[in-house]
């Protein structure tokens, strides 16, 4: 079983890093999965922030630029990234540019 523990931002987790459970209620403290649930969580939301890039990238992308930017997404979060300056460049095709704020 993996437990709940809080991230830095104080915002509990469970599994691989999920805040939220595919019903929407949100973990809370003392929170238990088994792997395998863990696993389908961390699947359901990576499809879903798949799902969300390719409504907002505008641009052909490689199999390792797309799943980098999923990747992305999945850490700052898909609202964070409608209005980010990596989706600006990116649409832009600056892929240079899109780089360089990766970085940041």
């Amino acid at each position: 079983m993996l437990s709940a523990p809080s991230n830095s931002l104080g915002i509990w987790t469970i599994g691989y890093g999920t805040t939220k459970y595919p019903d929407g209620k949100k973990v809370k403290q003392g929170d238990k999965v088994s792997i395998q649930q863990a696993k389908k969580f961390l699947q359901d939301k990576v499809d879903r922030v798949a799902d969300e890039v390719k409504q907002l990238v505008k641009v052909p992308l490689t199999q390792n630029q797309f799943d980098a930017v999923v990747s992305f997404c999945y850490n700052v979060g898909i609202g964070a990234f409608k209005d980010s300056i990596v989706l600006k460049k990116l649409n832009q095709r600056d892929y240079q540019g899109t780089e360089n704020e990766f970085l940041k």
